[in-house]
């Protein structure tokens, strides 16, 4: 999870992306098997990030 501070300097490198954006008219999913969509910005892909995730499952298999 990214600081607030940090949160608040990204904020300002991000612009919205314009029609030409590679991804608009997708939808994203909110979770896997998961018939919500989420709501999303597009933005212009300035910026790059690096992120590790955990990819262990419960006993539900999420």
């Amino acid at each position: 999870m990214l600081s607030t501070a940090t949160r608040h300097v990204l904020a300002h490198q991000l612009h919205a992306a314009d029609a030409c954006h590679p991804w608009t008219r997708h939808t994203f999913s909110a979770r896997w098997g998961s018939r919500n969509t989420l709501l999303v910005r597009l933005v212009e892909p300035e910026v790059v990030a690096e992120a590790t995730v955990d990819v262990a499952r419960d006993s539900a298999g999420r």
